[in-house]
């Protein structure tokens, strides 16, 4: 006990020397409250209010805490003050209600929020605050203006959605692949399965159309099963669809973001099969199991938007649509665990597919016979 405490005394006194002397090479970054509060009382954007509505909980979902960090690296690179955010949680009932509730503080020059669902909120808190701006991050505006009151997007609101055509065909084409593999995991059977945590247009239109896509163009005859959790938080759940789906054949499941979707990948690791992620690299949740993953740059789109807002550069009224060209649909070409699991040939092929989708060669969009 001497011993240890004699060593915790000595590279206490080492630690304090070094920081008296400049020990780091580089020089730390102040991120202290009093340099924040000094960064927003001199900017010119000090007084520009921002709110941040999650449909959910920010630390259960990959694209939420993306997007909420892009944000608020963007408040925070020019002077404004940090985001109020607001969770939702799984009450999907009162997503408008809070939605509401920051219009109605009438302090925040724009409030952001997320997904497809919040479109409804949005158009019905505008129905009593006409005058309030939304920025909505990951979010189809474009297609589905009859969902806005007048049939047009409001000259208030703003949208950026990610192309999840073309991530649902990276997806598919990349599980087509690994079934019809000599992979250790991989079966014969020639079947893949594709999971969503609940019922959600995006998903089953956009993701679903896209991994057909991708699965056939990898082969004709591979069988796609698909199940829906109808859970966000029970892993269980998602455990248990997915051992079903195991249990018809297939031998690598694709599924959606949500907390239950991680019963995907613990069943796949039980089973010894394999699992992808749709919008974030998850690899290191168990790099055995996830040996790649289609990816969503959802921070640096979220990061423009806010960096837009702010400036005052955004032209409300419209939105757009960002892909592969774009760079925020993409796959863990780079991280090591695919690179060392996943053969050669694959990867070549899938580089070819990603190159196909930013030269617009590839239409995940086709509709399917």
């Amino acid at each position: 006990m001497k011993r240890k405490a004699v060593l915790a005394l000595f590279v206490s006194i080492l630690l304090l020397f070094a920081a008296a002397c400049g020990g780091s090479s580089e020089p730390a970054a102040d991120t202290s409250a009093e340099a924040s509060a000094e960064t927003s009382e001199t900017s010119e954007y000090a007084d520009f209010k921002t709110a941040i509505m999650l449909p959910g909980i920010e630390g259960e979902n990959a694209i939420f805490q993306m997007i909420a960090d892009g944000i608020r690296q963007a408040c925070a690179d020019l002077g404004a003050p940090e985001p109020k955010t607001v969770e939702g949680g799984d009450q999907w009932t009162s997503y408008g209600k809070y939605l509401t509730s920051l219009a109605e503080a009438g302090i925040y020059d724009v409030i952001f929020t997320t997904t497809d669902v919040m479109r409804y909120c949005v158009n019905d808190t505008l129905k009593s605050y006409p005058d309030q701006k939304f920025v909505m991050v990951d979010a189809d505006l474009l297609g589905y203006t009859d969902q806005f009151d007048g049939g047009k997007i409001p000259d208030t609101v703003w949208g950026i959605s990610f192309d999840l055509y073309q991530l649902g065909y990276l997806g598919g084409y990349f599980c087509g692949l690994v079934t019809q593999s000599d992979m250790e995991r991989a079966n014969s059977d020639l079947v893949v399965g594709l999971v969503f945590t609940d019922v959600y247009d995006a998903w089953e239109v956009d993701v679903k159309t896209g991994f057909t896509n991708g699965v056939k163009a990898a082969g004709e005859d591979i069988l796609i099963i698909n199940s829906i959790i109808g859970d966000w938080v029970d892993p269980q759940k998602g455990a248990d669809v997915t051992r079903a789906l195991f249990a018809q054949g297939a031998d690598i499941v694709y599924y959606t973001t949500g907390a239950s979707a991680y019963g995907c990948v613990t069943e796949a690791e039980a089973q010894n099969k394999y699992a992808v992620a749709d919008d974030n690299n998850a690899i290191s949740l168990a790099p055995d199991t996830i040996i790649g993953c289609t990816l969503v740059q959802g921070y640096q789109a979220a990061y423009d938007a806010a960096y837009g807002a702010i400036k005052g550069t955004l032209e409300y009224g419209t939105g757009r649509t960002v892909g592969a060209a774009e760079g925020v649909i993409s796959f863990t070409f780079d991280d090591p665990v695919t690179q060392a699991a996943v053969p050669a040939d694959i990867l070549e092929k899938m580089q070819a597919a990603y190159q196909g989708l930013i030269d617009g060669t590839i239409d995940a969009h086709a509709s399917i016979n």
